[in-house]
């Protein structure tokens, strides 16, 4: 499968996935799992749908250099590498930079520097955009937030976002399938740039000029807190408000709630997907999320984790029912069951829906 990338970057990949439910008029809320497995792929957006999946923070230095060092360079990704590869690409948070001159960092240490081998290692796992609106791309300065960019990009990997700016950096288009996707990216962490107002515009005037299904990345929120704060909640309802149709949340380093507002999901954090913060049970559970992207629906499939070691793997069984009840007890009420159990359908044009549409009961 071929894409055409817009703009300053190049990519993307392979297979799509379920969903979509006929032409009758459905409202929010009331799709389930099964009915999304009986109508799986009846209606495609172009050839086919487009999947992607959203994981969270991935830092390849420290203690994860370490492991890769001794156990080989792809040991992070071998237990969750197949399933990277089911989706037509995988987008993450990249936490910290490539510099110029690589030095390992030391146990203990929050300076992170990644080997210039990150970008094939993305590569090869399918990881085809990154976030670099983050608290630690600058670790190194601009020069190792360049260089970063620079690595990526030959690579084929999308780049959006910087970690001290709100500016045109932040929006990376692309289009694949027939489906235009602009990556937008921001960071509120560290980064007195961020202006709540420039992210709108620049959410509304992307939406306005490219026509295009919008996924924010933004890095937000407090460290280590499993449920968002009002200021996340704030900041991501006026990036719905403005155009943004998915939103993706980093840096609490823990799975935070997720809601659906005016008709768009949003995840307030997905956790870690790959570090080496071992001195917790949450620090060790990530949330990876399979968006596809039909004609007329939104599938969202929830794929919850447990690393070990930096090795994350895919929950089975009882493990994976269990996390998904307590995920779905702190999430938004009107979409509990569905929650529960992992799949969530939307329309894709909500106010197409009709008046009756659900919307999030969250303040």
């Amino acid at each position: 499968m071929k894409s055409t990338i817009i703009g300053t970057s190049v990519l993307f990949v392979l297979i799509g996935v379920l969903t979509w439910f006929g032409n009758s008029q459905i409202q929010q809320g009331d799709f389930d799992l099964m009915y999304a497995q009986e109508f799986a792929g009846s209606i495609h957006r172009g050839t086919e749908p487009l999947t992607i999946i959203s994981v969270g923070d991935i830092m390849l230095g420290r203690n994860v250099e370490v492991l890769r060092q001794k156990n080989g360079d792809d040991y992070p990704f071998l237990k969750i590498a197949d399933f990277f590869k089911s989706a037509d690409m995988v987008t993450a948070n990249l936490e910290g930079p490539i510099p110029l001159v690589h030095m390992q960092t030391p146990s203990g240490s929050t300076r992170f520097s990644f080997q210039d081998s990150a970008p094939a290692l993305l590569q090869e796992n399918n990881i085809k955009m990154v976030s670099l609106a983050n608290n630690h791309t600058f670790d190194y300065g601009e020069s190792g937030y360049d260089n970063t960019a620079s690595l990526l990009g030959k690579d084929s990997i999308l780049v959006s976002g910087h970690p001290k700016s709100v500016d045109n950096r932040a929006v990376a288009t692309a289009e694949i399938n027939g489906e235009k996707i602009s990556f937008i990216s921001f960071n509120t962490i560290y980064n007195p740039a961020f202006d709540l107002a420039k992210a709108v515009s620049i959410v509304s005037d992307t939406k306005s000029r490219e026509q295009s299904t919008i996924i924010i990345n933004i890095h937000w929120g407090i460290e280590y807190a499993t449920t968002s704060s009002k200021m996340q909640k704030d900041i991501g309802h006026a990036l719905v408000d403005a155009g943004a149709d998915i939103i993706i949340g980093s840096h609490p380093h823990v799975v935070e709630e997720m809601e659906i507002y005016k008709g768009k999901p949003i995840f307030y954090s997905l956790g870690n997907a790959v570090f080496d913060q071992y001195f917790s049970t949450e620090t060790q559970h990530g949330l990876a999320v399979e968006t596809t992207l039909a004609k007329k629906s939104i599938a969202l499939h929830l794929f919850p984790f447990l690393s070990n070691k930096s090795q994350p793997e895919v929950l089975q069984g009882t493990d994976r029912s269990d996390w998904l009840t307590d995920f779905a007890a702190k999430s938004d009420p009107v979409y509990q069951s569905q929650i529960e159990k992992g799949a969530i359908v939307l329309p894709r044009f909500p106010n197409e829906v009709g008046t009756n549409a659900s919307t999030s009961t969250s303040n």
